[in-house]
């Protein structure tokens, strides 16, 4: 499937899966408006320079974002694996008074 979007007012045609054109829309809506704050300072002139900024400041966010995901990830597998701990001690002092 075909999907044409524009970014920096240059438009693009991308082969696409059925079913994915709005989310690509989306990303390519969200690429321009990235683009556009860098190229609107003034400082980056070069459609290039500016891709290259913009996939950093990009890149950055989706790291810090991972990253603190990572985090929250890791203390709600440490309190599953905690409760199954004291779940498995339950279990066996279950067994323990029924076989006594």
């Amino acid at each position: 499937m075909k999907c044409r979007v524009t970014i920096l007012g240059t438009p693009y045609n991308l082969e696409i899966e059925d079913g994915e054109e709005e989310k690509v829309k989306r990303i390519a809506e969200f690429i321009d408006s990235e683009m556009k704050k860098i190229s609107r300072d003034g400082k980056i002139v070069d459609t290039y320079r500016v891709a290259i900024n913009a996939l950093l400041e990009i890149t950055s966010r989706y790291f810090d974002l991972k990253e603190k995901a990572s985090i929250k990830t890791g203390g709600v597998k440490n309190q599953i694996e905690m409760l199954n701990r004291r779940l498995e001690e339950v279990l066996e002092e279950k067994i323990s008074v029924g076989k006594g």
